[in-house]
């Protein structure tokens, strides 16, 4: 038993750098019925899985299971995934930790257990020391391993890590951050020693003696109405409609010159292409008269809009004449002719 309390003070130190809580840690409160039966069904997922060697999807159920319902049955299934998966360093710390567990609970056949599985690991994972001169640390100083943060208490200890290349990024208020790289080898512990931070000039602080100016809050930039958007929008699928209108205007046009010469005087068309030159002429006259109708309306309706939602960049009072305006426009259409008639009053 002896070697797993020589061993735990590096092994917990870890524990923050992987964001593991081990024991009574890692659920307060006690686990009610229905927890303990998704622990038990997550366990079961992640033995499943681990069976298949789908260790992407296993100890993922495994953490969760052993984070809903702390069992050492669990802690000891999910330190074989990590140990599976290459995260010796992590697999190492949980095993220490179950050990320790076992112990507490007279469980001797299980600290045993675990015990010779770490002891087993140990000479497989590296270690790291990481020290920041300057003595008291700055003000909010953060040390992260691979990204993840250390506590105080851990990042002033050996931490176990992976054989490997890692990277330590230490912050501070007011300060420049400092980051480095390092690489651990098995069985070896590595040193990384990070000179005090400097202070970063880019950081202003508030003098005492100075009064803070105040700088009058500006007033949002104004964006235009909705409606005033939607008034150039619809007005813009009528100019579309008046255009296709005039198009088949125009067509309907040609095609009733080419009727006028296929058929006679009577408009008795004998021959299939005069037959063809009068249906063309009629139907294109026909959409002629409803898509400038309907452009004619639209653009209507848009200028409207436009008018009636003044821009909020205009005066107040601006706005309010412009309430009363009124427009009207009016559509004339023949054969072969026709025009848009805008009126009202401003």
């Amino acid at each position: 038993m002896g070697r797993s309390l020589a061993v735990s003070a590096v092994a917990f130190a870890a524990i923050s750098s992987f964001g593991l809580t081990f024991g009574g840690e890692a659920n307060a409160a006690e686990p009610t019925p229905s927890d303990r039966a998704l622990a038990v069904t997550l366990l079961q997922q992640g033995k499943e899985l681990m069976a298949a060697n789908n260790l992407a999807e296993a100890c993922p159920k495994l953490e969760e299971s052993y984070r809903v319902d702390a069992d050492l049955g669990t802690l000891l299934n999910l330190a074989l995934c990590h140990d599976q998966a290459g995260k010796m360093a992590l697999a190492w710390t949980e095993l220490t930790a179950a050990a320790a567990e076992a112990t507490r609970n007279r469980q001797p056949d299980r600290a045993t257990l675990a015990e010779r599985r770490a002891a087993a690991l140990e000479p497989r994972i590296g270690r790291v020391n990481v020290r920041i001169g300057g003595a008291p640390p700055a003000a909010g100083t953060e040390v992260r391993l691979d990204g993840a943060l250390l506590t105080q208490g851990a990042a002033a200890q050996t931490i176990a890590v992976d054989p490997g290349a890692h990277s330590v990024q230490v912050t501070a208020t007011g300060k420049k951050p400092r980051a480095t790289t390092f690489r651990a080898d098995e069985g070896k512990t590595a040193s990384v020693d990070l000179r005090p931070l400097e202070d970063d000039g880019a950081a202003v602080v508030p003098s005492a003696s100075a009064p803070e100016s105040v700088v009058p809050a500006t007033a949002p930039a104004s964006s235009a109405s909705p409606l005033y958007v939607l008034g150039i929008v619809v007005a813009s699928i009528g100019a579309v409609g008046l255009g296709a209108g005039t198009y088949f205007g125009m067509t309907a046009y040609s095609r009733r010159n080419d009727r006028s010469e296929l058929c006679d005087t009577s408009n008795v068309c004998a021959s299939p292409e005069g037959v063809r030159a009068d249906n063309d002429s009629r139907d294109n006259a026909r959409l002629s008269t409803i898509t400038f109708l309907g452009g004619a309306a639209f653009v209507a309706a848009g200028i409207t809009l436009v008018v009636t939602q003044a821009h909020p960049r205009a005066s107040a009072s601006a706005r309010r004449s412009v309430v009363h305006t009124t427009v009207a426009l009016h559509p004339e259409l023949a054969p072969g002719f026709g025009r848009l008639v805008l009126g009202g009053t401003f």
